[in-house]
């Protein structure tokens, strides 16, 4: 089981993790959930630094220059990391052209099935290891 956490900064200059519900998203907040269709700033920021670059198996477009694309359509699904991945507009079209799927079952691991039913299995990359 993974244990997902808030991490935020306290006044002093620590950091401090707040378990996170698996199938949740809190909104209200700029870095775990709102409840528009566009994420604030702040969780813009923190998905371009997870993900690095668009999450279709093998692409290397920046994800500075993707869409910030919902796994599941706002508004059944929510504006937060957990349902929010970077696709440049190729990868963003193709998810939603009839026959592919694409889920995210927890932030950050995304598993692609095309039309005849292959799978592919994109994680976002360590966050310490270099570009």
């Amino acid at each position: 089981t993974v244990t997902r956490h808030l991490v935020t900064d306290t006044p002093d200059g620590d950091i401090r993790l707040t378990p996170l519900a698996a199938d949740r998203c809190l909104p209200a907040n700029p870095y775990t959930g709102v409840d528009s269709y566009t994420p604030p700033a702040a969780m813009a920021r923190l998905l371009m630094a997870r993900d690095r670059t668009c999450r279709y198996p093998g692409c290397a477009r920046q994800a500075i220059r993707c869409d910030l694309d919902h796994t599941i359509a706002h508004p059944e699904g929510s504006t937060c990391p957990g349902n929010l991945g970077a696709l440049c507009r190729r990868h963003h079209r193709l998810k939603q052209t009839d026959g592919w799927h694409l889920t995210q079952p927890q932030p950050g691991t995304f598993i692609w099935t095309t039309p005849t039913g292959h799978t592919w299995h994109v994680t976002a990359p360590d966050p310490l290891a270099p570009d």
